[in-house]
């Protein structure tokens, strides 16, 4: 019985390695992956929200692009680029 006890500590210990060193290479390689792969998706996020908000505002602008801004102080309309 005490040797049965011994190898079943013994498996449990090895067990429990092997998930370490498996939690290791996880947090080492697929969290920093996973971070930035969320950071993208909340730029994602913003966009698509903006985008509905602009078309909940003018619906029209699906089909002939955003309004171009009004010149500001001391701006010609010459002197702007377009993007």
């Amino acid at each position: 019985m005490a040797g049965a006890l011994a190898l079943a500590g013994t498996n449990v210990a090895t067990s429990v390695g092997a998930v370490g060193a498996d939690t290791d290479r996880f947090s080492a390689a697929t969290l920093p992956e996973i971070q930035g792969l969320l950071g993208e998706l909340r730029e994602l996020s913003a966009s698509l929200r903006r985008l509905s908000e602009q078309t909940t505002q003018d619906p029209a602008s699906l089909l002939r692009g955003r309004r171009s801004l009004p010149d500001g102080a001391g701006e010609k309309s010459s002197e702007r680029t377009s993007p």
